[in-house]
């Protein structure tokens, strides 16, 4: 598994998984559970390891897909 396999897997569990933890915090604070609040940080927690790893991997998909003859450097390197 390449690190553009990787990039793909990752760079969306930020993105969905902090808007899940916020309805997921909201519902805690709604029903004032102690159990959903910690679930909500902990996938809060979760979604920063998910952005740091995302991130981390994005330089090396970078270097894997810029050299393709389909690929816009510029757009790459913008994202």
């Amino acid at each position: 598994m390449s690190m553009t396999h990787l990039h793909i897997m990752i760079n969306h569990l930020p993105l969905f998984g902090s808007a899940i933890a916020v309805v997921l915090l909201g519902w805690a604070v709604m029903a004032r559970s102690r159990d959903l609040t910690r679930a909500g940080f902990v996938l809060v927690l979760v979604c920063g390891f998910g952005a740091y790893a995302s991130h981390w991997t994005g330089d090396g998909a970078e270097h894997q897909v810029e050299d393709l003859p389909w690929a816009q450097r510029e757009l790459i390197h913008e994202h």
